[in-house]
């Protein structure tokens, strides 16, 4: 049973690692090419597109045959894209980088949870999933903190050598989830009718269950609007602290950002599991409250970094909701993968607008009018959510 957490440990350290090397750099790369933010927002539009199109079908592949070659499928074609990116010069070049890191994603997401947890069932030992998870956002945190310290300073050297790094670390590790993961839960089938009639079961499955769970679906809206509303600052903080900052004390405004997420995520730990859901939605009022509060405060920056602190809980806290729920088993990548669904379509509505917005009237403004939605939508669930656990 250790061996299993020490493994999934391990391949989101060696991910989070190498996917993020240039998240320090990813805007102001792009900006490099003369994109303008509507272009560099219409290009992750395209990323969420694909997620949004391919998320189910790759959550039903997981359940179907197998959630450890769902994994593992879904890195190489994350390496791909990554070499892909590296190799990119135009806007339609970084739309295809972005449609095959998309596709990787879609096979990456909800699996390896999905993994975990089925993989742990085996041992018929107790095991505390919200701990799991938070243990799990702390250490990726920190595989980000570094990575992204490392990728501020390769693109102070190199724009694009970050996405080459990125693509090698990530093949390294396919080699290790296909040589070290266990596969214990591969379903056989007859042949291509009964692949068809699995994907329709199970779509269908998944759906129900979130339908007839309260919780579930409300989550699912807070998942569309809260992922709409972190879009401007997910997408412009770089452009707008460089103007103050170089690009390598960029990486270590990143270290910041990942501290406070960091604490986020052991608050997330000290949360009773009954208390769990409410908590998530509490989290969003630290995520929104903080940007509607920056044009008065003297330390903007701070306000920034606070913010942080409910992202960092919502996460952890939101795997272990859904992991400690789902009634059916056999659906749980499929859940997962609908839940993610959720995010990148209020992602895509984000990106859009809020490129419109900050290539109109300014950064600023976009960072208020999100988080205000968000904080807005929040006090108006909140009576809604009162009872539900």
């Amino acid at each position: 049973m250790k061996k299993i957490i020490f493994l999934y440990y391990l391949v989101e350290v060696i991910f989070n690692f190498g996917f993020g090397l240039h998240f320090t750099s990813y805007v102001i790369f792009l900006k490099s090419f003369d994109l303008s933010f509507l272009q560099i927002n219409l290009v992750n539009f395209f990323f969420m597109i694909g997620v949004v199109l391919m998320e189910v079908p790759t959550g039903i592949f997981a359940d179907i045959f197998s959630r450890k070659k769902s994994y593992t499928t879904g890195v190489l074609i994350c390496s791909l894209g990554f070499l892909s990116y590296f190799m990119s010069q135009t806007f339609w070049t970084f739309v295809l980088s972005e449609s095959i890191i998309a596709l990787g994603m879609c096979f990456i997401s909800g699996s390896l949870d999905a993994w975990l947890i089925s993989e742990l069932k085996i041992y018929k030992q107790s095991f505390n999933p919200t701990k799991i998870f938070s243990t799990n956002a702390i250490f990726t945190t920190l595989a980000q903190i570094i990575s992204g310290l490392c990728g501020a300073l390769i693109a102070s050297v190199n724009l694009s050598w970050s996405w080459l790094l990125g693509a090698i670390i990530l093949f390294i590790l396919f080699l290790v989830a296909h040589y070290f993961m266990p596969d214990n839960f591969v379903k056989k089938s007859n042949g291509y009718k009964e692949h068809l009639s699995f994907y329709k079961n199970y779509s269908i499955d998944g759906l129900k269950e979130i339908k007839n769970n309260r919780s579930f679906l409300f989550l699912a809206i807070l998942a569309i609007i809260s992922a709409l509303a972190v879009q401007p600052i997910n997408m412009f903080w770089q452009p707008f602290f460089k103007d103050q900052y170089s690009i390598v004390t960029l990486g270590w405004l990143w270290l910041g950002i990942k501290i406070f997420t960091t604490i986020g995520g052991w608050l997330a730990r000290k949360i009773p599991e009954n208390k769990i859901y409410q908590t998530i939605w509490y989290s969003q009022i630290i995520t929104s409250l903080p940007f509607l509060l920056l044009p008065i405060v003297p330390l903007p920056l701070l306000f920034f970094l606070i913010h942080e602190i409910g992202r960092g809980m919502e996460s952890p806290l939101r795997s272990a909701y859904f992991n400690l729920h789902i009634q059916n088993e056999d659906v749980r990548a499929t859940i997962l993968s609908y839940d993610s669904m959720a995010k990148k379509m209020g992602a895509a509505i984000g990106l859009f607008l809020s490129g419109l917005i900050a290539d109109s009237f300014g950064i600023l403004l976009s960072w208020f009018i999100f988080p205000l939605f968000l904080f807005i939508s929040v006090l108006i669930f909140l009576p809604k959510i009162k009872n539900l656990t």
